[in-house]
């Protein structure tokens, strides 16, 4: 599948970036080869393309995998604790309940994690939980988060040295790797 036009934003200036879609697809692939197939995701404002591509990756892994997309499984509002809090909240509601939850965000797996508390669940017993950032506070959870690292430096310090070196198209996109940080939010079901 590719990006549909109206995800994407025409850039005229270079860019250094990850791979947002596949980060997504990749975390509801890992999902999937564990045996879950109820999968959630919270992440951001629908307006934010990020956000947009968490969910084409999302909906891509679902579609290879042969399983319908819903809607209600879905939650976009923001990148905080709060929004993690309200979207697991909700998420709890559907029915057959999630058995994994793709969280846009360390911020926001922080507040599913509180409202997972709250409502007497376990990660990863009762719901396995991975996001995207790998930041400090992820090896620190109780439990501690599976998460995707996103090389924050690297993704500065390559900026300024493409704009520094002055050797670019203003068409140029740089996609730098990530990679999966296993900790103890995931089981196999």
């Amino acid at each position: 599948m590719t990006v549909p036009p109206e995800m994407t934003v025409p850039i005229s200036l270079p860019t250094i970036t990850t791979d947002i879609i596949s980060i997504s697809r990749g975390i509801i692939d890992y999902f999937l080869e564990r045996g879950h197939r109820t999968i959630g995701l919270i992440t951001g404002e629908q307006r934010v393309l990020t956000s947009q591509n968490h969910l084409f990756g999302y909906k891509e892994a679902l579609f290879k995998a042969k399983i319908a997309f819903d809607s209600s499984l879905v939650q976009l509002n923001s990148f905080t604790e709060t929004s993690g809090y309200a979207g697991c909240v909700e998420l709890l509601q559907h029915r057959p309940r999630p058995t994994a939850i793709c969280c846009g965000c360390d911020p926001i797996a922080v507040g599913v994690l509180h409202a997972l508390n709250d409502a007497g669940l376990e990660v990863p017993r009762d719901i396995s939980l991975i996001s995207i950032g790998d930041t400090p506070i992820a090896c620190h959870l109780n439990p501690a988060l599976t998460s995707v690292h996103v090389p924050r430096y690297q993704l500065g310090a390559r900026a300024v040295e493409t704009i520094l070196n002055d050797n670019y198209s203003l068409e140029y996109t740089e996609y730098l790797s990530t990679e999966l940080i296993e900790r103890e939010s995931v089981r196999s079901i």
